[in-house]
């Protein structure tokens, strides 16, 4: 009974409660940022990308490998050839390593040769021939008196001598080459394979430091890193995203985007300015740089509703002052007067 008599009541206090609430006023709203007004009567608006001077470079790794180190931080000014970022170079090093030792033992080889003949071999090649003279002598000896002894001694004895004493002519000729070849030193041929062989080792040697080298990403020209795209432990390839963002931020442009539709009225000399986004009471006036002649689609879309997305634009660079105080990739309104 008591449950029955409650819910009547608490559906009327609902009712004037929601009632009470109708009659309060709405809290008001914070003000939204005004549109910003053109100065000029005719006019041709576009959008606008920040840009740096020379437009932003992608700097790649030459070489594939893991990112070990950043050499500077984002935002810091680099001069021409300065190292980014580094990557691993432990291979490379090992084989450096490598070729340096080869590089050694080839240089090695060609001082022996150099140094010929030394002053510890000419003794035992003059030893061998003295030798050689000695036993030739003998057999001469043994073969004279086989000649005197006639046909006692025997014929097969006396030819045996006779072979011995040529085998002892012959050994000692060898022995007298040899001494020769020695003193002579080495010859011009084999001097000039063993250069040849340090010249390649040396060869070997400096392609290691290049690759070495390579794997320093280095600034193609002065700029400030605007972006790391790769931090240390990612992998890196020439052909992959690049290693960091550069760009010249002492000079920045505005890539201005105008509808293929008012190309007919736009003029490079005409005045232009640019309004950042949420600053409508800020206008930076603008110097022409350059047109770009390809009409090409809208890549910069500004995301508003009635925006289509098929539009073709013609592209114009222009210079911001020196004290716009505006970052890459920052969009702006653009406003470009229409002369009669």
């Amino acid at each position: 009974m008591i449950l029955k008599l409650a819910l009547p009541v608490l559906a009327v206090a609902g009712a004037a409660g929601a009632f009470y609430a109708s009659l309060r006023p709405a809290p008001a709203s914070e003000p939204g940022i005004p549109m910003a007004a053109s100065p000029y009567h005719a006019r041709i608006a576009g959008s606008g990308l920040v840009e740096s001077a020379g437009e932003e470079v992608a700097v790649a790794a030459a070489l594939p490998g893991i990112v070990e180190r950043h050499a500077v931080a984002a935002g810091a000014r680099v001069g021409l050839l300065e190292p980014i970022a580094v990557l691993d170079g432990r291979v490379q090093r090992a084989a450096l390593a490598s070729a340096e030792a080869d590089l050694v033992a080839a240089a090695a080889r060609l001082a022996d040769l150099r140094s010929l003949p030394r002053a510890d071999d000419i003794p035992p090649a003059e030893a061998r021939v003295a030798r050689a003279r000695a036993d030739l002598a003998l057999a001469d000896d043994r073969l004279a008196r086989a000649v005197a002894a006639g046909p006692g001694l025997g014929a097969e004895e006396t030819a045996a001598r006779r072979l011995g004493r040529d085998a002892a002519a012959a050994a000692l000729a060898e022995a007298e080459a040899a001494l020769v070849r020695l003193r002579a030193g080495a010859t011009r041929e084999e001097l000039a394979v063993r250069e040849a062989e340090v010249t390649q080792s040396a060869r070997a040697v400096d392609a290691r430091r290049v690759d070495l080298d390579r794997l320093v990403v280095k600034a193609p020209a002065a700029a400030t890193v605007l972006r790391f795209e790769l931090q240390p432990g990612e992998y890196a390839t020439p052909n992959g995203s690049a290693v960091a963002i550069l760009g010249d931020l002492d000079t920045l442009h505005v890539r201005a985007q105008i509808d293929e539709r008012d190309t007919a009225r736009f003029s490079a000399s005409a005045a232009a300015v640019a309004i950042p986004r949420g600053q409508p009471g800020r206008r930076l006036d603008l110097a022409w740089v350059r047109t770009e002649p390809l009409v090409r689609p809208k890549r910069a879309l500004t995301g508003d509703v009635s925006e289509r997305v098929d539009t073709r634009v013609l592209e114009v660079m222009y210079r911001l002052p020196a004290d716009a105080g505006l970052h890459p990739g920052q969009q702006v309104d653009v406003e470009i007067e229409v002369r009669p």
